[in-house]
């Protein structure tokens, strides 16, 4: 069997039931070597915390991305957690479903706009050469949520970064749609030096997201770019 070609992507979101590797999820439980559908465990991934790809891939053949709209999901309880400290300004679902619409907008802004500036050509039609990507923003945790821009107005908030969150992403053929690599990464926005004495507003919380976004885009290209050179080694 070849080995796998050491490709290095990322991805996160709880809603996305990601169900081979749910095992990720139990603690103290490491990760599988080899998924049920096949994908094997790259030892030490360089830009992600877990990865996994199909061995004998020859990801050279692919010259086009498509990539797919995001999941996002909020970590368990959380709008619970965040009205429980809150005597006004109390988070809604319109809050909510507001939050998520504006992660997505986001999360497809700086990926297509890193795909291209490297060199990728982002397509919507799938043919013979398209790789899909299919992207899910998991266990969300915004530390002073902002979604109506009103802190700040009667008082400044200030937390130790903006929050964290995990990115997982599932690499498909297009044509087949067979599954070629899936991987995990998570970020934690705390203790990141002079941030916790940022006022934490609707636009910093924005800032903060594209600067996560934009490592992970990062993070997706590298990838990409090694498993290319190895194909064609």
């Amino acid at each position: 069997m070849p080995s796998p070609r050491p490709i290095a992507i990322v991805l996160t979101v709880t809603a996305i039931a990601f169900a081979p590797l749910s095992a990720l999820a139990k603690q103290n439980e490491a990760p599988p070597e080899m998924s049920p559908d096949g994908l094997q465990k790259i030892a030490k991934p360089k830009e992600v915390d877990t990865a996994y790809v199909r061995p004998g891939v020859d990801f050279s053949t692919y010259q086009t991305v498509k990539l797919l709209e995001p999941q996002i999901s909020f970590r368990k309880d959380w709008q619970r957690d965040q009205n429980t400290s809150r005597s006004m300004g109390r988070i809604t679902d319109a809050d909510m479903a507001k939050m998520v619409a504006t992660g997505k907008k986001l999360f497809l802004e700086e990926f297509n706009r890193v795909l291209k500036k490297k060199g990728y050509t982002v397509v919507e039609e799938i043919s013979s050469d398209t790789l899909v990507v299919r992207p899910a923003i998991t266990n969300l945790d915004i530390f002073a949520p902002d979604p109506n821009n009103r802190n700040g107005i009667w008082n400044k908030v200030y937390t130790d970064g903006a929050g964290e969150a995990t990115l997982a992403i599932e690499l498909y053929d297009g044509p087949s749609n067979q599954i070629l690599a899936r991987a995990y990464d998570h970020k934690d926005g705390r203790g990141m030096g002079a941030s916790w004495r940022m006022p934490r507003t609707r636009a910093t919380n924005i800032s903060d997201a594209r600067n996560a976004l934009n490592d992970w885009a990062h993070a997706l290209v590298k990838g990409l770019e090694r498993a290319k050179a190895q194909s064609t080694d």
